[in-house]
């Protein structure tokens, strides 16, 4: 028994040290509390998962219930950072039709968190309603519906 709480508590310090776990003062009780702590990896998993779950036709409150639409708080080496949910967002006005596009970073490459476009994901709304996902189906709306890029 003592030794699986030696090794429970030399993971939990390496977890700490690491920047994963985060020991706190419970707010109530006074005593030491697990906290786990959000990394951008987890945030951006979270976001790819989310996409499983949305469907054509749901409404955008119903899309961003599921994705969230609030500023998330990561830790990245130990560093606090703050990220905005959806990264970006655009209204896209073609010749009749306009649609909204909502930008959630779903992955990273090489371990490159920044708001680019191959890190991330569109999500696009006619009319409040989600139409599709996707960059392929983004790029076939923009010629769609004639819209013009900046």
């Amino acid at each position: 028994m003592k030794s699986i709480l030696k090794i429970f508590t030399v993971v939990v310090f390496m977890l700490f040290l690491c920047g994963y776990v985060d020991l706190r003062e419970g707010a109530n009780t006074g005593s030491k509390m697990m906290l786990a702590r959000r990394t951008i990896a987890g945030i951006i998993d979270q976001n790819a998962r989310n996409l499983n779950k949305l469907q054509d036709g749901m409404t955008r409150p119903e899309v961003l219930e599921i994705m969230t639409n609030k500023p998330l708080t990561a830790y990245q080496s130990g560093e606090q950072i703050n990220i905005t949910n959806p990264s970006r967002t655009e209204i896209l006005r073609g010749k009749e039709k306009s649609v909204e596009v909502l930008y959630y970073m779903t992955q990273s490459y090489g371990g490159d968190y920044s708001v680019i476009d191959q890190n991330l994901t569109p999500i696009v709304f006619e009319n409040n309603k989600l139409i599709g996902i996707g960059w392929g189906f983004l790029d076939d709306i923009i010629k769609k519906y004639e819209i013009e890029r900046k």
